[in-house]
């Protein structure tokens, strides 16, 4: 693929955590427009691999480019104004702001392509709890936050982070809609995922993640959530 063709391409990325190797040459490539999926066991270096594209874990060596552009070893609000944000796990969301202050900031960043009302609309329970600060909220309201939070931002590229845990399932089929939503509008959603059936109702691409590599890639059009299920549990065995 050419790099107009590839919205996220990852080359021979490696990471540790202090003396343990957690990526292992990495190496990926998103094609612009869809939704490229990645799964694995967990401990296998997922959300590792958006830390260290997203510059919040420093890599060791390899590159990331986005859109074309090399975008290795930088810092993480420089890489999200190049067009790239992050529904990162744990949400990292700032504690002593409200819901409303969260959103009108993204909204700002993202030059107010999308209002706060766009949230609103979705996820009703940020409407009821907008003057709420981050902190009080619950599990499954944060995630609700750090999805928005990205998407107003109007992002060209956006990673997800496992964005259905602690989620009920209403709210997972919402997300589900917000990123077929993305889709038709040329936003790349890299989503990372535990939950396999979410993965494969949503994604275009699907990858398997196994010890800090991928290990297996294929399209999601025409195999069975069987084909998928064999593959993941044979390559995670011994793990």
């Amino acid at each position: 693929m050419t790099s107009s063709d590839v919205a996220l391409r990852v080359k021979g990325l490696n990471t540790y955590y202090g003396q343990s190797h957690i990526l292992h040459d990495l190496e990926l490539e998103v094609p612009s427009g869809i939704v490229f999926g990645v799964v694995g066991r967990n401990g296998v270096g997922k959300s590792t691999m958006v830390n260290s594209i997203m510059g919040m874990v420093k890599a060791k060596s390899g590159r990331v480019e986005a859109m074309g552009v090399d975008i290795s070893g930088w810092p993480t609000h420089k890489i999200a104004k190049q067009g790239v944000q992050v529904v990162p796990q744990g949400r990292r969301l700032f504690p002593s702001l409200t819901v409303s202050e969260h959103l009108e900031m993204a909204a700002r960043l993202g030059k107010g392509v999308k209002k706060p009302t766009w949230a609103y609309e979705r996820f009703p329970a940020l409407a009821e709890r907008s003057t709420s600060f981050s902190k009080t909220l619950s599990g499954g309201e944060q995630s609700q936050l750090a999805i928005s939070r990205a998407v107003l931002a109007n992002p060209e590229v956006i990673l997800m982070d496992e964005p259905t845990e602690g989620l009920s399932p209403i709210i997972v089929e919402e997300v589900g809609k917000i990123i077929q939503e993305l889709v038709a509008e040329s936003v790349t959603v890299l989503l990372v995922e535990q939950n396999l059936h979410f993965a494969l109702d949503t994604c275009m691409q699907l990858a398997v993640m196994s010890r800090g590599a991928i290990s297996y890639q294929e399209e999601v059009k025409g195999r069975s959530p069987e084909h998928f299920l064999t593959v993941f549990m044979g390559i995670g065995k011994g793990e």
